[in-house]
């Protein structure tokens, strides 16, 4: 058992060990994201736990084990103590058997020396009371020191009640940090007892039991016990009682009457006359020794079946136990429980069971918690990249857009002043001609303001002509002139709001996009503000615009003077003749080409402002958007390869802890960074695919890291061959190169293979949807596959493909420019480091050449080539594969379609789809004609 029980300690306390190596790595990645951040406080990407997370995951992995012995009485967690030790540490004496005793908490730990001494339970202090064990050699522990009070009567103080006597052994279970710890006995509860304990160790709790049933008491502990700690269970025991001696055993003389009289229970009496009787004949240095292991050996009271029931039920009614327990399987350690072992002979191999699962469990808990946090910060800075490559992309755009929106909207405006000076002058006339009677009826009824006229009404000065002729002048061309700036305004206003609705919001996001640099952002706003304030051009008909006084004055101008012979009486009439002469001698062509001067003015006023500041804000943006892409390097060749080889390991090691090492067989393939080998069953998955990789350096480990989470990341999908999990095997290579075993379901052959052993043409039509589908749908998640080709598409039994190998697959927003991919199946845009997902479409296009061809014969126009260099300058040049006879037209034509030279003319893959189940439907038209005539197929189908 010690050598079982060594091990499981052994396993928790190495791999917690790596636990805390990871965690502390966690802890200065987050540190040098967070304190790169900080010099830049643009943007927002912050790497860093909850505020419970950490604290969690320290307290799963920071305390060695602890074994805690509760019970009903000394007794009986010294026999446990002494069988997991395989020792006798405890004496079991008959003085074990008293209730009423009080006894010490025992804490055992581990030490090349023997050694004991007495602390204070809690703290670092240690006890100046003199032990019996100081005073000789001692295997077994005195009783006098285990006893809080030696004598009954004897009032015990809060020292001696909370006295630990600490006792270190040099013990293989102890060895790895492990501590054995005996609860207090005849003071305190279990929950008392268990807080005292476990804050120093991860518990394994084990109450043992020797009586038939659990006392009252024993029931109130316990279900306090479950009341203050849920979560914590609980190993229950039932260790043998002591054996009956008979009295006939030790005095011959006695009746035997007295004999058959025996008792079936030992009582306490009985049981003290017969250990004393047996201590005066097995005396050891005056303490006497009893080893547990003997007690399967001697006479043992017969354990009733209806009292084990009874505490099974008791232990049921308490919430410990249910009625149909959980299986506890093999890799089961989320459904955890309480257990009953109710055959002592079984201890051994059910308290290491046990203990496995506890332990493993919050190891599990861990690792399970700390990759949660590393994928939710991987995700966050996989997001800031995304949103980083979207700014740097999106403005210059945004900048573009701008200017030659804001352009149009002057050489708009400013052609409808040269072009529509008649609408304008119509404008005018028709104004004249609809206000003109009202006009002249308010001008009959005006009533001068400031002038004293006589009662006569006639005007006796030069001046007071002026005025009068003024007032109505004002009333009437102001009455006009409100009635024509409306009009005008009707008419412009639709055009400029068309405009500057859409240009406003442009700006508006491109203030959002820079909202933290205050300077860039200030001009953001303003040249907002020059949009809003220039085109409205000022024509408004509200009192005292400046068009409106304008106007105002070039209408008075207009109006040719008026002679008077003599001085006018003031009438009605006379009024009237003062505003219809007025409106007469107003010349609309002059009127008309004044208003488009003056909003021609204002047009190009208001453009050269307009321009000058934009200039202003793509200079700042410029300059801002280096930074942005110095900051998306970082964050993607630095910042998400680190936290991404976190979380492989984390998930790694949860994996190894759930599913164990896979055994994998015989090779089943090579590639260039990696075997494959053959795998009966690993996580339920069977057959499985091992690939084994070993990375060189950093470098491969972080791609290998961003690999495994971006595979899987993605949801399970019928196209696409999706991870089942990873190991990492830290003793391959004796420890210096670590494997990563990354472990897929296996399926039946590749394509290369599939088309080499002569797949048939309908099949390999179905094959080539399958395909675009697998592509679709890691388009939809962000994902480019980079490394379409024939040996990436697996065939499961039915000849359906599935895509994998996502060795290259990256988000659009990760990829760095790196010239990856096989060859032959590369676009030309990937020899210059600007690509986008297109590039999977163009390398469809080549795959869907040999599935045409029927062959995996490489094309003759590629063949030619003797070196690799040597086609890559070819495909840029425009070398493509040659047509074949068995190609029909609409295979030929999607194709070539595929793999055209400019990105942006390739189709999309939705269509590309459509397109080949139109090829298809055809193919099987074709087929049932064929067969309908007994036929063979054509041979160009093969």
């Amino acid at each position: 058992m010690v050598s079982n029980f060594s091990e499981i300690l052994a396993t928790f306390v190495h791999d917690t060990k790596r636990i805390r190596e990871i965690l502390g790595d966690t802890r200065k990645c987050f540190k040098e994201i967070n304190s790169y951040e900080s010099e830049d406080s643009n943007q927002s990407l912050h790497a860093q736990f909850s505020v419970c997370e950490e604290l969690e995951i320290e307290k799963f992995i920071t305390n060695p084990p602890g074994i805690i012995l509760f019970g009903q009485s000394f007794y009986s967690k010294a026999v446990i103590a002494n069988r997991i030790l395989e020792q006798t540490l405890f004496p079991i004496d008959s003085i074990c058997l008293e209730n009423d005793r009080k006894w010490r908490m025992v804490e055992i730990t581990y030490s090349k020396d023997s050694g004991i001494g007495l602390g204070l339970a809690g703290t670092s202090l240690e006890l100046a009371n003199h032990l019996t064990a100081y005073d000789q050699p001692w295997q077994t522990l005195p009783i006098q020191d285990l006893l809080i009070s030696h004598e009954k009567d004897e009032e015990d103080d809060e020292c001696s009640l909370l006295s630990l006597l600490e006792v270190q052994l040099n013990h293989t279970l102890l060895k790895n940090g492990a501590v054995l710890t005996v609860s207090q006995t005849g003071y305190g509860t279990v929950s008392e007892h268990l807080e005292k304990c476990a804050s120093k160790c991860v518990p394994i709790a084990v109450y043992a039991f020797s009586e038939s049933f659990l006392s009252l008491k024993d029931l109130e502990e316990l279900e306090q016990f479950r009341k203050l700690s849920p979560e914590t269970h609980i190993f229950f025991v039932r260790v043998p009682k002591l054996p009956v001696i008979n009295d006939a055993d030790l005095n011959p003389s006695s009746s035997s009457s007295d004999a058959s009289s025996n008792k079936t229970e030992l009582d306490t009496t009985s049981t003290r006359s017969t250990i004393c009787s047996l201590a005066s004949s097995k005396k050891t240095g005056g303490m006497f020794k009893f080893s547990p292991f003997s007690l399967p050996e001697m006479e043992e009271l017969p354990v009733l079946e209806e009292d084990s029931k009874c505490v099974f039920h008791q232990l049921l009614e308490l919430g410990f136990l249910t009625a149909v327990p959980n299986s506890n399987g093999k890799n089961d350690y989320t459904q955890l429980e309480s257990e009953l072992c109710e055959n002592f002979d079984s201890f051994k191999t059910n308290i290491s069971k046990f203990s496995k699962r506890i332990l493993t469990s919050h190891v599990l808990k861990a690792t399970t918690l700390l990759n949660v946090v590393h994928n939710r910060c991987l995700q966050a800075i996989i997001d800031t990249a995304f949103d980083m490559a979207r700014d740097v992309m999106v403005t210059p755009k945004r900048l573009e857009y701008v200017k030659s929106q804001e352009d149009n909207l002057y050489k708009n405006l400013y052609s409808i002043t040269v072009r529509n000076q008649d609408d304008i002058k119509a404008i005018i006339c028709d104004t004249l001609d609809m206000l003109r009677d009202s006009l002249l009826e308010r001008a009959e009824m005006y009533e001068f303001m400031g002038i004293d006229l006589p009662e006569g009404g006639e005007i006796t000065s030069a001046r007071d002509l002026k005025q009068c002729t003024g007032q109505i002048e004002e009333l009437v061309l102001g009455n006009l002139n409100a009635a024509i700036s409306g009009k005008l305004l009707d008419s412009i206003n639709i055009l400029r709001n068309s405009y500057t609705g859409v240009l406003q919001r442009t700006l508006q996001c491109l203030e959002e996009a820079n909202k933290e640099n205050i300077e860039s952002s200030r001009t953001t706003t303003a040249l907002s503000e020059i949009l809003t304030a220039a085109y409205q051009v000022d024509i408004t008909v509200k009192p005292g615009s400046s068009f409106l006084r304008v106007l105002l004055e070039k209408m008075k101008q207009l109006i040719q003077s008026m002679p008077w012979k003599s001085p006018p009486t003031v009438t009605k009439e006379w009024k009237r003749k003062v505003a219809s002469d007025m409106l007469s001698s107003l010349n609309e062509n002059r009127l008309a080409k004044t208003i488009c001067n003056q909003i021609q003015s204002r047009l190009k006023n208001s453009h050269h402002t307009f321009s000058a500041a934009l200039r202003q804000l793509e200079f700042k943006h410029s300059g801002r958007l280096i930074k942005t892409e110095d900051r998306r390097v970082k964050v993607r060749k630095v910042f998400a390869p680190k936290v991404a080889r976190l979380a492989l390991e984390s998930v790694s090691m949860k994996d190894f802890i759930v599913y164990g090492m896979p055994n994998y067989t015989k090779e089943i393939g090579r590639g260039q960074y990696g075997v494959v080998y053959a795998c009966e069953n690993w996580a339920g998955t069977s057959p499985c695919a091992v690939k084994s990789v070993v990375p060189p350096d950093d470098r491969h480990w972080n791609d290998l890291a961003l690999e495994f989470y971006y595979t899987k990341s993605i949801p399970e999908h019928d196209r696409v061959v999706g991870l089942k999990g990873s190991v990492i095997d830290y003793n391959y290579g004796n420890g210096s190169s670590p494997a990563v075993l990354l472990i897929m379901p296996k399926y039946e052959r590749d394509l290369h293979a599939a088309i080499k052993t002569g797949l048939d043409w309908l099949n390999r039509l179905r094959v080539a949807i399958d395909v675009v589908q697998g592509i679709r749908y890691l388009h939809s998640r962000g994902l480019v596959h980079r490394d379409i080709k024939l040996k990436n598409v697996l065939l499961d039994k039915l000849n359906r493909g599935k895509l994998t190998d996502l060795g290259f697959c990256k988000p659009e927003a990760m990829m760095s420019g790196s010239i990856v991919g096989t060859p032959i199946h590369m676009a030309p845009e990937l020899f210059n480091g600007q690509y986008d997902n297109t590039v999977d479409v163009y390398a469809f296009g080549i795959l869907f050449w040999y599935l045409c061809s029927g062959s995996v014969k490489l094309p003759f126009s590629y063949d030619q080539c003797s070196t690799k260099d040597t086609l890559w300058r070819a495909v840029k040049h425009g070398t493509r594969p040659e047509r074949l006879p068995q190609f029909d037209e609409d295979c030929w034509e999607l194709m070539k379609s595929c793999w055209h030279g400019n990105s942006s003319k390739r189709p999309l893959l939705g269509n590309v789809e459509t397109k080949l189940n139109e090829i298809r439907e055809k193919a099987l038209l074709l087929s049932k004609d064929v067969n309908a005539r007994s036929s063979k197929r054509p041979n160009r189908l093969k």
